[in-house]
């Protein structure tokens, strides 16, 4: 009975931190210089309580620069002209 709830809780605690890092994920996608402001206080306010999800956060971070920069790459690389 007891290993049931530990299993219920693990399964809470995961679904909660999925959830963060979906919202969080959201955030980035909508990041622009002029809604820094307004989502810099929006993240601020998610609950980033533990090393685990601070970490998940870092990653999505990372994870969105390194795409960024791909975009960068071949959007320079394309042999169409640009405006």
């Amino acid at each position: 009975m007891a290993q049931k709830k530990d299993k219920e809780s693990a399964d809470t605690t995961e679904t909660q931190a999925q959830e963060l890092y979906r919202r969080f994920q959201g955030i980035l996608n909508k990041l622009t210089p002029q809604k820094f402001q307004a989502l810099a206080e929006q993240a601020l306010k998610l609950e980033i309580n533990s090393e685990e999800r601070l970490s998940g956060c870092i990653d999505k971070i990372f994870t969105k620069v390194k795409l960024q920069f791909l975009i960068f790459i071949l959007w320079l690389l394309c042999p169409v002209s640009r405006p």
